[in-house]
């Protein structure tokens, strides 16, 4: 058994009520901040699988920002056909709410927080969702994303969970708008397909997980420093 596999393996032990318990130390003391702006689809198509690995990767990309950041401040967003905030427990307690799905009613909270409260001249903004890619507007949603992107944000991270599909199944019509609206290159990173913009002033990233064992590489690509980095 290799190394990485262990620490795959680890994953699965972590549940929707204990996640809010860990914490990782802080052990970094730069001075700029972020708000990460961390979007969760909660409607009915949402089973508890999909759930789990949703709070599982924000959850550890969240802790991995707090250690970057001296100040990181975290906005939490459920959505089904509307969005709404919720505290931190809440979002790692919460399912479903079992209606519908509009990611762009999450697009939109998201980008009334940048205008009203989070100045790009002051924070570094991540914006990262987490969703089935069921959406019964995929491209009113796909240009909401672009829109949010061409603030000048520095990520749109989008996370793709369909546990139990084969990995060459059909993508959702949610990432095909994405693909076309953000010009997005399917490539392959750390054995997961992923779906990215490299241009500097489009930091869109995507991927799609089906399995556990594709927790741990997701976690690194969606961390990768320096994707867009002008050359």
């Amino acid at each position: 058994v290799t190394e990485e596999a262990k620490e795959v393996e680890a994953f699965p032990i972590l549940h929707s009520d204990d996640l809010r318990f860990h914490r990782l130390e802080r052990d970094t003391s730069f001075h700029s901040q972020a708000t990460i702006l961390l979007m969760r689809d909660a409607s009915g198509s949402m089973s508890p699988m999909k759930v789990h690995f949703a709070q599982v990767l924000s959850y550890w990309i969240v802790e991995f920002l707090r250690k970057l950041y001296k100040q990181v401040e975290i906005r939490f967003i459920l959505h089904d056909t509307r969005a709404w905030f919720v505290n931190e427990e809440d979002f790692f307690k919460i399912e479903t709410s079992g209606g519908g799905t509009q990611c762009s009613s999450a697009y939109e909270l998201a980008h009334s927080l940048v205008d009203s409260e989070y100045p790009l001249s002051r924070y570094n903004i991540y914006a990262l969702h987490f969703s089935d890619g069921d959406d019964f507007r995929p491209e009113e949603s796909a240009l909401a994303a672009r829109r949010l992107l061409e603030r000048g944000i520095n990520m749109f991270g989008y996370c793709e969970v369909r546990p139990g599909e084969t990995r060459g199944g059909r993508q959702s019509e949610l990432l095909t708008h994405f693909k076309r609206v953000c010009d997005l290159k399917e490539q392959e990173e750390s054995n997961l397909k992923v779906f990215v913009n490299t241009n500097p002033n489009m930091p869109f990233f995507g991927l799609r997980l089906h399995e556990k064992e594709d927790l741990l590489p997701a976690i690194k690509t969606f961390l990768k420093q320096d994707r867009w980095v002008e050359s």
